[in-house]
């Protein structure tokens, strides 16, 4: 905003009325924005209120959906500290809440059976696991993780051999297309103090442009910590986690050999 103001201030003189109407239309989107915000916030107070005598699948993804909006939308950019409080709000009621992540994996596998029987389209599966995506990295939980270690055992529409029937063909080069890809990135994006796959500048590559080469990694560990070898911490806590949940232990990171 600030530099097109500076824009419209060095051009005054040869655009005239057009730089204050294009100012003017960006106000009143964000305006609108911001309106559309206050009744988000509003409706999230409602369903939080809701979740604990009815913890529904339509729900717990109906507020899930939400945090990524509330971490960066430009309907809550002049509402932060609501928007914030919303967020940490939504997300510790959603992580003492069980579901928060199986409800996710339930629904990508319910459509990948209906794709299976040609019942839905493939675009409805993928739909799903471009969702997790974006969700399910905000929602650092043994619950997600487990989920997550599963979708890695799931490859099929990775590969034009393997592709599901009505799977678009110019699919397989624009990865992630299949659950272990959908897992792999969601994986790299959860925060996981020192990862099985290094974070650098290579790896964000792969993941983005290539995520199954970045699977044998991500799945050796996850069979480490499945045969309790391995434990695991989120970025930024202290909690040490094993496959069923936060374990007690001394060490700083467990590890396998």
């Amino acid at each position: 905003m600030k530099y097109a103001a500076i824009f419209c201030l060095t051009t005054a003189l040869s655009l005239g009325p057009a730089c204050a109407d294009e100012e003017a239309d960006r106000k009143r989107i964000q305006d609108e924005g911001t309106a559309r915000g206050r009744e988000n916030l509003r409706q999230i107070e409602i369903d939080l209120a809701s979740l604990h005598d009815n913890p529904s699948d339509a729900l717990l993804m109906r507020l899930a959906n939400r945090l990524p909006l509330l971490a960066n939308d430009y309907r809550f950019h002049e509402l932060r500290e609501e928007a914030s409080r919303g967020y940490a709000a939504v997300k510790k009621a959603l992580l003492e809440t069980p579901g928060h992540a199986e409800v996710y994996e339930r629904r990508l596998l319910g459509f990948r059976a209906e794709v299976e029987a040609r019942k839905r389209t493939w675009n409805d599966f993928h739909f799903t696991g471009t969702q997790m995506v974006r969700i399910l990295p905000h929602l650092q939980s043994a619950e997600t993780m487990r989920v997550l270690g599963r979708m890695l055992e799931d490859t099929k529409g990775s590969t034009p051999e393997t592709a599901f029937f009505n799977q678009a063909k110019e699919s397989f080069n624009q990865p992630p297309v299949s659950s272990a890809e959908y897992a792999v990135v969601a994986l790299h994006r959860i925060g996981i103090q020192e990862p099985p796959v290094a974070m650098n500048e290579r790896t964000e590559f792969l993941v983005v442009g290539e995520p199954m080469t970045l699977k044998i990694d991500w799945q050796r560990w996850w069979q480490e910590v499945r045969d309790g070898k391995r434990t695991y911490r989120f970025t930024g806590s202290d909690v040490e986690y094993g496959y069923d949940g936060p374990v007690k232990t001394t060490s700083p990171s467990v590890g396998g050999e």
